[in-house]
């Protein structure tokens, strides 16, 4: 993956993880084993290029959990780094939830995705896709999909996800 877009995969995930957390079905608190998927669509014609991937265990504490960031449209409306994200036309139809998020970057650009989020108890499934305009390059599209499974308590060692 380009080194550029890995601060934007990392947010990306973050978004997503906390998306999740978001859900009329709440996550249970614990050890969650996630898979992150990155994938390029910009090139007509070819499908998705595979960019990124990458299998982690996480422990999401109940604060995390209990962050209500998606659900109340005025606290996504916010600073990210040095740009600015705004959130609209959130959904939510049971454990579902979709929206769109522009966010303007400074100096560089904007970008534009679309999430849709489905949570479970024990499970989540999140997909983003994220069109990026530059200034001085050509747009980018790609798809971040990162999928988790509840697997158990947390271990001492695990990284913790905290608000």
């Amino acid at each position: 993956m380009q080194s550029s877009m890995k601060p934007l995969v990392i947010v990306a995930s973050l978004v997503c993880i906390s998306a999740h957390a978001q859900s009329q079905s709440p996550l249970t608190a614990g050890a969650w084993k996630l898979v992150t998927r990155v994938t390029s669509l910009s090139n007509k014609g070819v499908g998705e290029i595979p960019l990124h991937e990458e299998t982690s265990d996480r422990c999401m504490t109940s604060e995390f959990i209990a962050t209500d960031r998606y659900v109340n449209p005025e606290k996504n409306n916010r600073q990210v780094g040095d740009g600015e994200c705004r959130v609209s036309n959130f959904e939510r139809t049971g454990g579902t939830a979709t929206w769109l998020m522009t966010c303007k970057v400074p100096r560089t650009g904007w970008t534009e995705s679309t999430i849709q989020a489905t949570v479970a108890e024990r499970e989540f499934r999140n997909e983003m896709t994220t069109t990026i305009s530059r200034i001085d390059a050509p747009n980018q599209t790609i798809r971040l999909v990162t999928t988790g499974r509840y697997v158990g308590e947390c271990h001492p060692e695990m990284k913790r996800l905290t608000p």
